[in-house]
């Protein structure tokens, strides 16, 4: 019988045994990931897997209360007040305006009407990539990557079933949706159809093949909505379409405050940014980068860690303008810091009295690079500034 679930990940571990089979990176080199699940030696870590859910990783009580809860609180925290900024017409960090450009989530229809629609309420639901990596001192740490590469809708359909094929009940589904309802717009009544609820999936093709919503779980066939059917007594619609590809009919009536979309449209606008579906042809995974510029970097204990997202760009032209965002100067710890294991890293707002800025331009020694001299890629200088 094949294997599945967390056992796949365990399928291949036999080729590593034996002589001249288990290589071991230099850590001068990189960071390896984190061993996940079994070490060299030993047997299966029962606290992550467990046979009864092949399709679940555990997390421990001190990863929860230590670093998943805090960390995302924070993340909410700074993510759902960038969000506020970009629905009222208000700068936001992490927003820069070409981000927006031709951006099918943020057109220009709902860009002009932002900060005049007193009905929203900025519901956000954001699918995020998280992962546990193994930071310079060793320590295990749950880090952010960014928004999920599968698009913005297919975490949220997915987490309607225990494993693939096994839905929970539907009437937990409904439950679940009503309580929102009630939470966020005071909806009292018990039937969700009654209250105007509606589901209106995917109907154009994603912006990425792999983008696709799928089949829905089975409690969402009394809500599903066409796009040519009737919005009368319609309230609240869930979908996760770009704005621009919605039906003019439901465009009008959320413009005029006739109905609440879930989530806000605006808060889709990581999945539209055109640069990066340019870069993901060439980087697969970049279409997790744009959020990360709206949260901030952190690598203290604690909470989540959130990675340094930057790119460095390289002007032909001097006279150039350089676009949104872009800085000349980066701030770095040195490896030559001795540190403890629980204390905070220098750049972090908790202790700011060292700083490491690149000062000069990394491009000659980058790009003047021959065959064989790699040195030449660690020739940025830093200056060491104390306050």
């Amino acid at each position: 019988m094949p294997k599945s679930g967390w056992k796949q990940l365990l399928a291949g571990a036999r080729n590593f045994q034996g002589n001249g089979h288990f290589p071991i990176a230099a850590y001068s080199e990189f960071m390896p990931p984190p061993w996940l699940g079994r070490k060299p030696y030993g047997p299966v870590d029962d606290s992550l897997f467990s046979e009864d859910d092949l399709f679940g990783w555990n997390i421990t009580e001190y990863e929860e209360a230590l670093e998943m809860k805090p960390g995302l609180e924070k993340l909410a925290h700074q993510l759902a007040g960038a969000l506020i900024h970009l629905g009222t017409g208000t700068h936001a960090h992490g927003i820069a305006r070409a981000k927006l450009l031709n951006n099918p989530f943020w057109p220009e229809t709902l860009a002009q009407k932002a900060g005049s629609l007193p009905h929203e309420r900025f519901v956000t639901i954001l699918p995020l990539a998280f992962s546990r990596t193994q930071d310079d001192k060793g320590r295990l740490r749950w880090t952010l990557f960014g928004a999920s590469e599968q698009g913005p809708a297919r975490a949220f359909w997915k987490s309607f079933y225990h494993a693939p094929g096994r839905e929970i009940p539907t009437e937990q589904s409904w439950t679940m949706i009503r309580e929102f309802l009630y939470e966020i717009y005071a909806e009292t009544v018990d039937d969700l159809y009654e209250a105007g609820f509606r589901i209106m999936p995917q109907d154009a093709p994603p912006l990425l093949s792999y983008w696709k919503e799928g089949k829905l779980p089975k409690w969402t066939a009394p809500f599903i909505m066409g796009p040519r059917q009737s919005l009368k007594s319609v309230k609240y619609l869930l979908t996760f379409q770009p704005f621009s590809s919605l039906p003019g009919a439901v465009q009008k009536a959320y413009l005029a405050g006739g109905v609440h979309l879930i989530p806000f449209p605006g808060s889709l606008f990581f999945w539209g940014t055109a640069g990066y579906h340019r870069l993901q042809k060439e980087l697969p995974l970049a279409m997790q980068i744009p959020l990360l510029h709206s949260v901030a970097r952190r690598e203290a204990p604690g909470g989540i860690r959130v990675p340094q997202a930057t790119t460095m760009d390289r002007f032909e032209i001097p006279s150039a303008a350089p676009i949104a965002g872009q800085r000349s100067t980066e701030m770095r710890t040195s490896s030559r810091l001795r540190l403890e294991k629980t204390s905070c890293c220098t750049y972090c707002s908790a202790h700011p009295r060292t700083t490491w800025d690149f000062m000069e331009n990394p491009w000659p020694a980058m790009s003047n690079c021959g065959p064989g001299n790699f040195s030449c890629f660690w020739m940025v200088r830093g200056r060491r500034r104390n306050k």
